[in-house]
């Protein structure tokens, strides 16, 4: 059997671990980058390289986010459904 943690990166292979984005999260994103480009300055190289190791700690961060609440939220539907059975 698949285990839960399976079933979800299955689904996101399949949607190409492509997420649509919600407003909320276009917002978020778009207040991360600009915090980025404040802080780092692209016109130098090590600069530049600093700013994309953040953005990819961040990236990491979110998906492990993801994959956490989707777990949380299977495991509760799985008790619903456990609980309505009786």
């Amino acid at each position: 059997m698949e285990t839960i943690e399976t079933i979800f990166e299955n689904y996101k292979t399949q949607h190409n671990e492509e997420t649509p984005n919600t407003q909320e999260q276009q917002a978020a994103y778009d207040d991360f980058t600009c915090c980025i480009d404040k802080v780092f300055n692209d016109e130098n190289l090590d600069e530049y390289q600093r700013q994309q190791l953040v953005f990819d700690k961040a990236v990491i961060y979110a998906r492990a986010s993801e994959k956490s609440g989707f777990v949380l939220g299977f495991k509760m539907a799985m008790n619903i459904i456990q609980e309505c059975k009786r």
